[in-house]
């Protein structure tokens, strides 16, 4: 969607305004809780910060922003696969790309409200001509933003097929930290891991919350735990 048209479908809405960078439209929150960013490309939200805090989501400023292009900053949405492709012919006999198609499509905004002082925004993404090419054509996704002293992003993913709709989802966080060292996650305690740092290696339970001592990339399989850092 273009600014204007943008601008006069949130007329009234004052702590919401819309700018462009390197072509791509986003929205800009700012209300006595929090200021915040969200690009219409992937719904991305690549800035928070509460008030009287630092920055809390993490943004290099040599992030690459561009049309089509997913940018690691901020909170990615990951839709409908995580990392490769395992279908190695999904398009032109190439895979899909990495994470899928929703963080590089534009979403259109539907909704902006005051909860209570804070802000909530909506986004929605329906069928694309490339989702299409790579077999997503009867999906639709919503994306809810509740911003103020706290955030909360929540992704509803809705089947519009009589065939079961066989999917993954994530939200790929990056996390402004002032000092790694004094970061822990904790609620994996008892779960094994794949060390990707290691080969690939499945790791035994370390029985500890997780420190960052050195470098971590790791997956946790077949874990419902609610996860903590402090």
């Amino acid at each position: 969607m273009d600014i204007a048209s943008l601008r006069q479908q949130f007329t009234g809405v004052d702590f919401l305004t819309f700018d462009e960078r390197n072509g791509l439209v986003r929205a800009q929150v700012r209300t006595r809780e929090a200021e915040a960013t969200v690009y219409l490309q992937g719904a991305h939200l690549t800035a928070w910060q509460p008030a009287g805090f630092a920055p809390a989501i993490y943004q290099s400023r040599r992030t690459n922003f561009g049309v089509g292009r997913p940018a690691g900053a901020g909170i990615p949405v990951v839709f409908p696969w995580f990392a490769n492709d395992q279908k190695k012919d999904r398009i032109d006999g190439h895979p899909g790309p990495s994470h899928g198609f929703a963080r590089t499509q534009e979403w259109t905004p539907v909704s902006a409200a005051r909860k209570g002082a804070a802000a909530e925004l909506v986004f929605e993404l329906g069928p694309t001509d490339y989702s299409r090419k790579v077999g997503f054509d009867h999906f639709h996704l919503t994306m809810s933003f509740h911003i103020g002293s706290t955030l909360t992003v929540a992704l509803k993913v809705a089947n519009e097929d009589t065939k079961p709709l066989t999917f993954e989802e994530d939200f790929h966080c990056y996390f402004a930290v002032g000092d790694i060292h004094e970061v822990k996650v904790s609620g994996l305690e008892p779960t094994s891991f794949i060390d990707k740092t290691n080969a690939m290696t499945v790791t035994p339970a370390e029985h500890a919350p997780i420190a960052f001592t050195k470098m971590v990339d790791r997956v946790y399989e077949d874990t419902e735990r609610r996860l903590h850092r402090a």
